[in-house]
């Protein structure tokens, strides 16, 4: 009679703990969400000029940015991009390196290409950021 008694206790306690566990489980939520992030990776398009009849045009995959606050980034950038004349209408293809500003969607950068031996040249660029 006595170890019927201790097993009907032992098999409510395990229920019992058992359904505790599982409303735990039901409540938990997902911790991650909520985490601020301080690195992301971003894509981009953008146009510049250099202010020398020069307008670039172009694109970025992914990017390593530093979260500053919640809306405003900053980081690092190399753009492939195209790089034109428009009093002339040449092209050339340039790799631009720089750094950029991101807040919101909205981009705002510095850019240099080499275009010649050791002549770099800076640009203003602005962007959208998606």
């Amino acid at each position: 009679m006595r170890s019927a008694c201790f097993l009907n206790k032992l098999i409510l306690i395990m229920i019992f703990v058992f359904n505790l566990d599982m409303l735990n489980a039901q409540n938990k939520t997902d911790s991650t969400a909520s985490k601020k992030k301080t690195l992301s990776f971003e894509k981009s398009v953008f146009v510049g000029t250099d202010f020398n009849n020069y307008l670039i045009l172009g694109f970025s995959g992914p990017q390593l940015m530093f979260a500053i606050n919640e809306h405003t980034k900053i980081g690092p950038c190399y753009y492939p991009s195209l790089w034109w004349n428009y009093n002339t209408g040449e092209f050339d293809t340039k790799l631009g390196v720089g750094a950029r500003v991101d807040y919101k969607h909205a981009i705002v950068g510095f850019n240099t290409f080499r275009v010649g031996n050791n002549v770099w040249l800076g640009s203003l660029i602005l962007g959208v950021r998606f």
